[in-house]
């Protein structure tokens, strides 16, 4: 897995949020907090990411 700095709070990852229906109503202030504590997880094919069932 290569996992990403937190995301840039700019207008661009902005806009890209409120492309996505149930963060259409949410304030540009918030959708800045979200960013703050966002990052990006990449996973290589086939790369376990959650074991089914595993409560944990």
């Amino acid at each position: 897995m290569i996992e990403s700095q937190y995301l840039k709070d700019n207008v661009q990852n902005i806009q890209k949020l409120m492309t996505i229906p149930p963060l259409r109503k949410f304030e540009t202030k918030n959708l800045r907090q979200l960013l703050s504590l966002s990052k990006i997880k990449e996973y290589e094919h086939e790369e376990l990411i959650i074991r089914e069932g595993n409560n944990s």
